[in-house]
């Protein structure tokens, strides 16, 4: 999509464009920073075939900001096409991601954030989850993954493959009742750096991944993000805070109390093999790969090794 079909597209609504650039931000670079007399936008494109998941994006999108302006709001009621990819544009929020703005008490004021989001998008009706459908991956291709990284040459691509290996294996021994996990509306990736803050109000932005899952996998995602720090140290006062910041939005029963390090798992191992993915299909360099992937690592390392521990801090 060149920059002209979309000043073209601003310029068919009356609305002068004083420039354009892409947003460097994000793994996917699926968004454009447009520059107007008036307002600043950001305008987000998809592929060919994510047609009909966007349009249910940005009726979800459309619905919740009715009962709370909290996430990002669509200004198209339908999907944009240009060259059938389907996009959506939205006003830019000027504001600093959560885990660099002043926030007092931020791991509990960010976990009050995420179950706001969850509350919002729990009004919104949307089809169950299978249970059995609960990895979203398939086995049979977290295993494809796992055997080709054990059998290449390098033996950095060799440990990561048994880390795969190891935490899958922990993964599927756990036994967990997903018939009383609360399934809904989720975010799916809302981490501190998906949240902007301005002092005032937050924005939750790139919802891209927006789907119905298990809730409990929402405050996971925060978890796998944050279990241990740089020196693999846990930090369960960071956990302890931020989970007590959700909770005090919406509760946890049991079932998804014993399920949320499942879920963490299963984020990290998921999350390493589409960086994977992404990596052989040429959308990343081996630099670049190295390091998103090393942070995947630690905490997939981490959690398969002390899940029990975490298991102990979100269970209380």
């Amino acid at each position: 999509m060149s920059q002209q079909e979309i000043k073209k597209f601003f310029e068919s609504k009356g609305i002068h464009v004083n420039s354009i650039s892409l947003l460097e931000k994000g793994v996917n670079r699926n968004a454009y920073a447009i520059q107007t007399d008036n307002k600043d936008y950001v305008f987000k494109m998809f592929s060919k075939k994510a047609t009909p998941y966007i349009n249910k994006h940005i009726k979800w999108l459309r619905q919740a900001h009715k009962i709370k302006d909290l996430a990002l709001y669509p200004l198209n009621a339908r999907a944009i096409m240009i060259h059938e990819k389907p996009c959506y544009y939205y006003e830019y929020f000027e504001g600093l991601p959560f885990y660099k703005a002043k926030v007092k008490n931020k791991a509990y004021a960010f976990g009050r954030v995420v179950g706001n989001f969850d509350r919002i998008f729990s009004k919104i009706s949307t089809t169950k989850v299978k249970k059995h459908l609960w990895l979203t991956m398939s086995p049979e291709h977290i295993n494809e993954v796992s055997l080709e990284l054990l059998n290449h040459k390098e033996s950095h691509f060799q440990h990561l493959g048994q880390y795969v290996l190891d935490a899958y294996s922990l993964l599927t021994s756990q036994k967990i009742d997903f018939d009383k996990c609360h399934t809904q509306i989720i975010h799916s990736d809302l981490h501190m750096g998906n949240a902007l803050y301005n002092g005032k109000k937050a924005r939750v932005i790139d919802l891209d991944g927006l789907r119905t899952d298990f809730r409990a996998f929402e405050p996971a995602v925060f978890v796998s993000y944050t279990f241990v720090d740089e020196a693999n140290r846990v930090q369960t006062k960071v956990l302890n805070q931020f989970l007590d910041g959700y909770q005090s939005v919406i509760k946890l029963n049991q079932s998804e109390k014993k399920a949320l390090p499942a879920l963490a798992l299963r984020r990290k191992i998921t999350e390493f093999i589409w960086l994977y993915g992404k990596f052989k299909d040429g959308h990343f360099d081996r630099a670049e790969f190295d390091r998103l992937s090393s942070y995947t690592i630690r905490n997939m390392k981490a959690i398969t090794q002390k899940y029990d521990k975490l298991a102990d801090i979100v269970k209380r």
